[in-house]
């Protein structure tokens, strides 16, 4: 495909900063509205490097959107701004600079750092500088990252790794808990990632006051014949709930064999579509389900529930959804908190056209997310690494006769590919929170 160099132009109204640098990238094809803002496409580029590049300005526009809330300056730092994207920001002000003695920010929301990656003194002299300005959920960004969480696409097994990416990867192993990386992993040095055509690491220093409803909580679950599960997943749900949400709640599952269950404490809502697998939970937003002014704290059935989530289910939200695990700005539908009244829209949307929607290859959260008309709040935002995915963060199929380890700071756990949690049934550790 022709690439057109695109000349530069500075404009600069009034309460408004955008920022326009040349770039030599496969210009993408136009997006519709609701993609523009949910999932922007790129036209793939034949060539591997123009790829690369596309990737890291379409994830560099998307992480810079996803701060816009944050209070903060935008810093650019380094000496090769001419390979950003143009972009802009309405709110907040702009600051390009060679070195860090330049940044004289009181509060950091996104930082895009392209400093020599062999001078682990001038990483060292950011992090220290950037560290206490930045806000809760500010963005560091980086065009690569060669680090523990890295491996050589053309040497599998070998990792490399950068003095910079070090300097990084201490910050991400310093401030564990405070952390998510692009690649939702663990990153700890037991873990081998891909590697990354561009990093991102979200950082959470100080807690935000957390806003609490348990007005009208309605936990819901969804149980659909024909797959692995049965209705007692339903029943462990059911109990751990019991067991680790210390608020008053009434218990749905959408299913279509309510004759299955014998628990009279749960609602049996039976489905009204046959919408295959997974495409069920769409049914969550149908008007008629629930009470009108129900607040749903939806729970997939492949959970584990280890600690009190109290703060979590109660937590008063408009749409609360859970981070995709790999990626930082993609929804999950693992795990969702939403006001029932305004979530109509959801599925008289889908329902107009449901065999379009069905394609989306991300599944239902990839509908949802879509869908929605508004950025969701996420979980891992409000409550940091509590929490976990089965297969990166609690089991290491790579180790022998892997054991199954669930930190204490991870109070549910989320079972996405394989192994399974029947699978597993046998483990203690599995079945003594199966077991409540």
């Amino acid at each position: 495909m022709a690439r057109r160099k695109i000349r530069k132009v500075i404009i600069t109204p009034k309460n408004q900063s955008v920022v326009k640098r040349p770039t030599r990238i496969t210009r993408p094809v136009k997006a519709s509205k609701a993609n523009a803002v949910n999932k922007p496409p790129v036209t793939k580029a034949s060539n591997p490097e123009i790829r690369k590049i596309q990737i890291m300005h379409e994830m560099f526009l998307n992480n810079i959107k996803y701060t816009e809330k944050i209070q903060g300056d935008i810093v650019i730092l380094g000496s090769s701004l001419h390979n950003l994207p143009p972009f802009k920001s309405n709110s907040r002000k702009i600051i390009y600079a060679k070195g860090i003695e330049q940044v004289t920010s009181d509060k950091i929301s996104f930082v895009y750092i392209d400093v020599n990656v062999n001078d682990a003194d001038a990483h060292i002299k950011i992090r220290n500088k950037i560290q206490p300005l930045m806000s809760w959920g500010s963005i560091l960004f980086f065009n690569k990252h060669e680090g523990y969480q890295a491996k050589i696409k053309s040497q599998p097994g070998k990792v490399s790794s950068t003095a910079a990416a070090k300097v990084w990867d201490d910050f991400v192993k310093d401030n564990y808990l405070q952390t998510y990386g692009s690649k939702q992993r663990p990153l700890v040095p037991t873990w081998k990632n891909l590697y990354e055509d561009y990093f991102a690491i979200k950082y959470y220093p100080n807690p935000p006051a957390i806003r609490k409803s348990n007005r009208n909580l309605k936990i819901a679950t969804v149980f659909r014949s024909g797959g692995t599960y049965t209705p007692a997943h339903v029943d462990n749900i059911y109990n751990s709930c019991k067991k680790y949400i210390k608020a008053d709640f009434e218990f749905y599952c959408l299913t279509d064999m309510p004759n299955e269950f014998t628990n009279k404490n749960i609602n049996k809502v039976t489905l009204q579509h046959n919408w295959p697998i997974y495409w069920s939970k769409m049914e969550l937003f149908k008007p008629g389900v629930f009470p009108t002014d129900s607040n749903i704290f939806y729970i997939d059935l492949d959970t584990l529930i280890t600690n009190d989530i109290t703060d979590i289910a109660t937590y008063d939200t408009n749409f609360l959804g859970m981070r995709d695990f790999n990626t930082l700005n993609l929804l999950s539908s693992g795990l969702l908190k939403y006001k029932y009244r305004t979530s109509h829209y959801i599925y008289n949307t889908f329902l107009l056209d449901p065999d379009k929607w069905m394609k989306c290859r991300g599944g239902d959260q990839e509908a949802i997310h879509l869908i929605l008309k508004q950025t969701p709040e996420y979980m891992q935002d409000i409550f940091p690494r509590r929490m976990g995915e089965f297969i990166n963060h609690c089991y290491k199929p790579e180790t022998p006769n892997a054991p199954v380890k669930i930190d204490d700071h991870i109070n549910i756990v989320c079972f996405h590919g394989r192994p399974k949690m029947e699978n597993l049934m046998n483990n203690p550790v599995i079945r003594k929170w199966w077991r409540g």
